[in-house]
């Protein structure tokens, strides 16, 4: 079957989780924005197209935000007839977090699997009248979906279950994570890119930051993950039996949904990022040694038994 990845953009996470489908299955990876760039640092061979969107964080509300140039290079006649070209050539596309790939599938006529840990996906999308119609069209869009992939541990150990709508058939894949060869840094905390610049100055030389570090090879040797509540850096630590510090913008519904259920599990904390301080920061630290770490060795086993790829070729087969 040919296949290919049409992955969304806004961040590493899922162009770090589609490169491991891309490289089991040979399939090739379509994408924009942060997505292109992790491609690019990874040396992998992708289809760039422009970016429609970006996902905006900071002291505002997280908001769905376009650059017009952008939006106008990616709707040219010659972007779309670039994206449709590659779409005919391939039996199946798998949408992975892009409500906008499924559109561009089923414009083509094309089956598609969606992958997603947020069925809602209106992160930047406020007000109760724009909320229900972009609900609307999403619901429809995934039901479009030959099959809807859950990138998580099955129940009850999922993790991204408070962004999930059980009334659409979900099947869970287990994590996607790519397992390394592990190297020993001596440092006690692992820290996400995105929070260097805020975290360094407190936890300077105790930290492997992800900016400039391969994250995935730094797990086993740390005491504790830090993140903003991404869903690609949880399933990672949690695959090491790590846990998990969420500093999140409370606007952000998907990862502070993340941290909430870390915290239902024992398993991790959440932190409002605008109550960050030095001393919160401390004090996370130090209750995260209190964190069930019986139920954290059964997130580890777990992972290590379950199979992603199997999972997603079988699913493949019955499509």
């Amino acid at each position: 079957m040919k296949a290919l990845i049409f992955s969304e953009g806004n961040g590493y996470g899922h162009a770090a989780r589609d490169s491991i489908i891309s490289r089991h299955f040979g399939f090739p990876i379509m994408t924009f924005g942060k997505g292109a760039e992790f491609c690019r640092l990874n040396r992998m061979d992708f289809i760039e197209v422009p970016p429609p969107y970006v996902i905006k964080t900071g002291k505002e509300k997280v908001r769905i935000a376009t650059d017009i140039k952008d939006l106008l290079s990616f709707l040219r006649p010659a972007s779309l007839a670039k994206i449709q070209s590659h779409f005919r050539k391939v039996d199946l596309v798998i949408v992975d977090g892009s409500p906008l790939g499924l559109a561009i599938a089923g414009l083509a006529r094309k089956k598609a699997i969606y992958i997603t840990n947020d069925t809602s996906a209106l992160i930047g999308v406020h007000g109760q009248l724009e909320r229900k119609v972009a609900g609307s069209l999403l619901d429809r869009m995934m039901l479009s979906a030959r099959l809807i992939m859950v990138p998580d541990f099955p129940p009850p150990l999922t993790v991204t279950a408070l962004n999930l709508d059980s009334s659409f058939p979900l099947a869970f894949a287990g994590p996607l994570v790519q397992k390394q060869k592990q190297i020993r840094h001596g440092r006690r905390f692992l820290v996400s890119g995105s929070l260097e610049k805020e975290l360094r100055p407190w936890l300077g030389n105790q930290a492997v930051y992800g900016g400039k570090n391969d994250m995935r090879a730094c797990y086993e040797d740390a005491e504790l993950v830090i993140c903003h509540g991404g869903h690609t850096t949880i399933m990672e630590a949690l695959s090491y039996g790590k846990p998990v510090l969420c500093i999140v913008d409370r606007s952000y519904s998907e990862r502070c949904n993340n941290a909430l259920v870390l915290e239902r599990k024992d398993v991790g904390i959440m932190l409002d990022r605008e109550l960050l301080t030095k001393e919160s920061l401390w004090a996370a630290i130090a209750y995260a040694k209190t964190l069930d770490r019986d139920r954290l060795v059964l997130y580890k086993e777990a992972a290590a038994k379950l199979d992603a790829m199997a999972i997603i070729a079988k699913a493949m087969d019955g499509i």
